[in-house]
């Protein structure tokens, strides 16, 4: 593993309320902040500006979707942005005795200056609202069945309509957002509890019936392979580096096709503050040589 220079981090604006464990989903030039362990509030940060706006919150009906830790995609199936310049969030989350609802947001921006955002063609917007079917029933993912607390997702399959969550113990769930069912529940042959791992798409906005993610998590690195026609799984192992392998529930974001960076991460109950990359087409790791200024952990984006 190489050490790599890198310039040292700048000091932005402090967040209105303390968020732990927030989900994020970075939208045109805002970063979406839905909620945390317990806070229910979501902000929206303006990147250019370094402002934050309030959005709306969770109520107390969905509490749970925060104190449980709930996972937050960007539902692209209907992508509206160029329409009506929106984007649709999907929000879910429980533990294994928690009844597991689908939560929707049709998001418009807040820095909108039209003043019009609240209600368009019959939609509301920059609220949390059940996910329901042509029935109006809520549509329920399960009845209190798999431990969804520190799970990760994603949005992948040939027309963007299938969720892929990895979730404790060692699991991963594939549910259709079309027919709002499950399609295939496997486990990872790995000896890791995998619990906040970082999951992510190999490529960004692929569209094919074969998908590919990966998934790190303490000493567990994965190459996963979804087959849409087949509904099966292929897993192929990837090299973790000694100083990230006793870590998990980092923050990580992926900057472009080859390259994730990982920042702080927890080990046996306590924050770090190193950062990593890791290559992608090389399965190499470099960890930097500055360090975060503070503590850090649990962030996607």
């Amino acid at each position: 593993m190489a050490k790599q220079t890198v310039t040292r981090f700048k000091t932005l604006p402090s967040l209105p309320v303390s968020l732990r464990r927030s989900q994020c989903v970075v939208y045109k030039k805002e970063l979406l902040l839905c909620g945390s362990d317990p806070e229910s509030e979501c902000f929206s940060y303006n990147m250019i500006r370094k402002q934050y706006k309030s959005i709306c919150s969770y109520t107390k009906m969905d509490v749970h979707c925060v104190t449980d830790v709930r996972c937050v995609v960007a539902d692209v199936r209907n992508n509206n942005d160029k329409i009506l310049n929106d984007i649709t969030l999907l929000s879910f989350g429980g533990k294994s005795n928690r009844d597991k609802n689908i939560l929707r947001m049709y998001y418009k921006s807040v820095w909108d200056d039209d003043g019009n955002w609240n209600v368009i063609a019959n939609r509301a917007f920059n609220e949390w609202k059940p996910l329901v079917d042509e029935r109006n029933n809520p549509i329920q993912m399960e009845r209190g069945q798999n431990d969804y607390t520190g799970a990760r997702s994603l949005i992948g399959g040939s027309k963007n309509h299938l969720l892929f969550i990895a979730h404790p113990p060692k699991d991963i769930s594939v549910f259709n957002l079309n027919t709002f069912e499950y399609i295939n529940r496997s486990t990872f042959l790995v000896d890791d509890h995998v619990q906040y791992p970082c999951f992510i798409s190999r490529r960004e906005n692929s569209n094919q019936k074969k998908n590919e993610m990966l998934l790190f998590c303490k000493k567990t690195g994965l190459l996963i392979e979804y087959d849409e026609d087949r509904n099966t799984f292929q897993g192929h192992r990837l090299s973790v580096c000694d100083s990230i392998a006793n870590l998990n529930d980092y923050a990580y974001v992926r900057v472009n096709d080859n390259n994730v960076l990982f920042f702080g991460g927890m080990d046996f109950g306590k924050w770090g503050n190193k950062v990593h990359k890791y290559s992608i087409e090389e399965d190499k790791w470099t960890m930097f040589e500055h360090t975060l200024p503070i503590p850090l952990g649990s962030g996607t984006a």
